[in-house]
Order: structure tokens, then C-alpha cells, then sequence
């Protein structure tokens, strides 16, 4: 009878480790997966290296509360990237050439990944201070940016570290991370006892999916609202006959700030859609189709490039104001590698003289949440001097 038990659980751990090969349509659409994941992941590393380098080359004198939290970002996220990039060599035989402590690093780092999320919440709460509640630098450095920071670390920790001492980082299929030991032990009708992850289901949704989704709400949150407050200050201030008093400039700038903070929110769940969708339709018992699994495994590794696209926007809208700069200066300017002397100089030497183009001014990042309020006293002002004047007027053809 023991005998027959063991020929049983081997004949069952046999069909386990084939189970996942037919769910994902075999062992070529593994390989698919595999490698949009590697693509991914070295598109990513890439846009955390370019964000790094133009942070760096501007000087850590300069940098606001925005600037450290994208530096903390890229860093965390160029790290996944790495071993989203390694993919299966990490596991152990016979899925990869690793070990059981590779796959348990790799497991680690890879649940690293949620600070990712947080510090983008924590970015969309820095843009609704600064645009809306005008904080400065000072007050940000001071109390919200450590209170941020310190959260976003301890709580990545606190969920990295508590899989280890419960053996949950093990074999996931195409990577380590949180999962059972042997693979699918963990499903009603495996009939072969779990040595490790009994209930991965609930460890993976209240360890990173129901965090992951908490920071994607707060954030779309915070972006609806800063954009309805912005869009009541707009209306309110097209009320105001003195609006030709408003300093354009920062007013420009206001606007230049919130497209980028919608654009690093819309990016953000651009990133995590396809991979929620696809977790609520396995909780369904819901098959997802390769092409779906695909375009989850490219998103979910796309953060970084997606951070760098935004990042040089800026850049990008001011080599275009030096149409007569050669395209090797503007690329080198976006990419952080020359200054707008460099630009300036270029146009010259391509006119013949002088460069006609004027170096774009910039505010600086809570100079523009500021400037909202001192804009609409400034033009509520202007509007009741010129409503006095009248009034007066009409006083003394009164009294003669």
C-alpha cells in the first residue's frame, strides 16, 4: 500500500509539472512569455538609466521633493528589471540552473517590485500639494517627503521579508516568487500534499495585489481630483475681467505640470490594467489567451520606459523651439548629454549668426502651485479697483 501511495504521488507530481506547460499553451508560448518579459525588462532598464543620468546631470543641489521620488522610483524599478530580465535562471533544475537560494532572491527582489506603485501614489500626493495646496520645497522636504519615504521602505519590507520565514518564494512558472512547492499543490484537485504555500492565493492577494490596487485607486483618485480643482480655478478665473493681469508665464507652467502628473498616473495604470484584468478572470476561473498574457507580461515590465518617455517630454518640447539646432545636438540635449548653451550655439553656426530663439523660461516646481492663487487675488484685485472707478465717477456727477 505504501508503495502504491508513492507510485501514486509520483504519477500525480508528473502531472502537476505538466499542468502548467498545457495551461499556457506548452512550452513554446513559455519561451513567448519569456521573452517578452526579457524585452520588456531591458526597455525598462534603459528608461531607469536615462531618468537617473538627467537627474544626476542636473545636480543634486537642484533637485525638489519630485526629483527624489522619481530618482527612488527608477532605482527600485531598474533593480526589477534585472531580475524580471533573468527570467527562470534562477529556479532551480530542472526549470532553470539555479537554487533554491537564487530563486528565493530573485522571489525577494521581485516583491521589491510593489515600492514601484507606492512611490507612484506617493508622486500623484507630491503634485496635488505643490499644484493645489501650494507647498514649497522647504515644507515638502520637511515633513511630508520623509513621512513619504519612510513609508514606501517600510512597508516594501515588511512584505518582502514576511514570505521568507513561510518558505512562499518558489517556483512561479516562469520566475520565483510567491507560489506553492510542488507547483499547483495548492489547488483542490492536486491530491498531492504542499510542503511550502498552501494558501499562495490569499498570501499573493494580501501581500501585493490588494496593496497594488489600494495605490492605483489612490492615485487615479488624487489625479480626478487635482484635475476638477484645477478645472474650477480655470472657469472661475475666464469669470474675471482683469485676467490680462495674470502672469501667463507660471500660469503656463501650472498647466505644463498637471499633463505631465495625468500623464505619469495614465502611464502608471497603463502599466498594471492588462495583469489586474487577468487575476480577476483567473479568480473566475476565466482562461486568458496568449495574446493577453503577453501584452500583461510586456506592460508590467514597461514602467521604466514609460517614466522616461514622460521625464524627457519636457526636453523634447524645448530642442523643437531650435528648429535651426542640428538633430544630433537636440538628441544629445534630450537625452542630458548638452546644455540649451549647446542648442543656442548649434542654431547659430547653422544661421550663420545669432539664434533668433529665446531660451524658454522656466518656474520652478512649487514657484507654480503658488502662483494659482497670487494669479486669482491678483486679477480679483485688478477687477475691484476697476469697478471702483466708476462707482466713483458716478458719485460726484451725483453731487454736481
Amino acid at each position: 500500500q505504501q508503495q502504491q501511495q508513492q507510485q501514486q504521488q509520483q504519477q500525480q507530481r508528473l502531472r502537476l509539472q505538466q499542468r502548467p506547460q498545457r495551461a499556457s499553451g506548452g512550452m513554446e508560448a513559455r519561451e513567448q512569455l519569456l521573452q517578452a518579459a526579457l524585452v520588456g525588462s531591458l526597455l525598462s532598464a534603459v528608461g531607469d538609466l536615462v531618468i537617473v543620468h538627467g537627474l544626476w546631470a542636473m545636480g543634486r543641489p537642484a533637485w525638489v521633493t519630485y526629483h527624489r521620488l522619481l530618482m527612488a522610483m527608477s532605482v527600485a524599478d531598474l533593480v526589477v528589471s534585472v531580475f524580471y530580465a533573468l527570467g527562470d535562471v534562477l529556479m532551480p533544475p530542472p526549470a532553470g540552473s539555479g537554487s533554491m537560494a537564487t530563486c528565493r532572491l530573485q522571489g525577494y527582489f521581485l516583491q521589491v517590485s510593489l515600492a514601484v506603485p507606492l512611490l507612484n501614489a506617493c508622486l500623484a500626493l507630491n503634485y496635488v500639494l505643490v499644484l493645489h495646496y501650494r507647498w514649497n520645497n522647504e515644507r515638502l522636504r520637511g515633513t511630508a517627503e520623509p513621512l513619504m519615504l519612510w513609508a514606501v521602505a517600510v512597508l516594501t519590507l515588511v512584505f518582502a521579508i514576511i514570505p521568507l520565514p513561510l518558505d512562499l518564494y518558489n517556483d512561479a512558472d516562469m520566475w520565483c516568487w510567491i507560489s506553492d512547492r510542488p507547483r499547483l499543490c495548492s489547488l483542490p484537485d492536486s491530491g498531492v500534499p504542499c510542503e511550502a504555500g498552501q494558501r499562495v492565493g490569499v498570501a499573493r492577494l494580501g501581500l501585493y495585489y490588494i496593496p497594488l490596487w489600494i495605490a492605483i485607486f489612490v492615485t487615479v483618485g488624487i489625479m480626478i481630483y487635482l484635475v476638477a480643482v484645477t478645472f474650477k480655478h480655470d472657469k472661475r478665473m475666464s469669470r474675471i475681467d482683469g485676467l490680462q493681469t495674470v502672469n501667463q508665464g507660471k500660469y503656463n507652467n501650472t498647466q505644463r505640470m498637471l499633463r505631465q502628473a495625468s500623464l505619469y498616473c495614465a502611464a502608471f495604470v497603463l502599466t498594471w490594467i492588462f495583469l489586474s484584468i487577468m487575476r480577476f478572470r483567473q479568480a473566475f476561473d476565466i482562461e486568458s489567451s496568449l495574446r493577453f498574457q503577453l501584452t500583461s507580461t510586456v506592460f508590467v515590465t514597461l514602467q521604466g520606459f514609460f517614466n522616461m518617455l514622460i521625464f524627457l517630454l519636457p526636453r523634447v518640447t524645448q530642442a523643437a523651439g531650435f528648429p535651426a539646432a542640428s538633430m544630433r545636438v537636440k538628441f544629445l540635449y534630450v537625452m542630458s548629454l548638452r546644455s540649451q548653451d549647446d542648442l543656442h550655439e548649434s542654431a547659430a553656426r547653422y544661421t550663420g549668426g545669432a539664434s533668433s530663439e529665446q531660451k524658454p523660461t522656466s518656474t520652478s516646481f512649487e514657484e507654480a502651485g503658488a502662483s494659482r492663487s497670487e494669479d486669482l487675488r491678483t486679477a480679483e484685485t485688478e477687477q475691484t479697483q476697476s469697478a471702483a472707478t466708476p462707482r466713483a465717477a458716478h458719485h460726484e456727477l451725483v453731487e454736481t
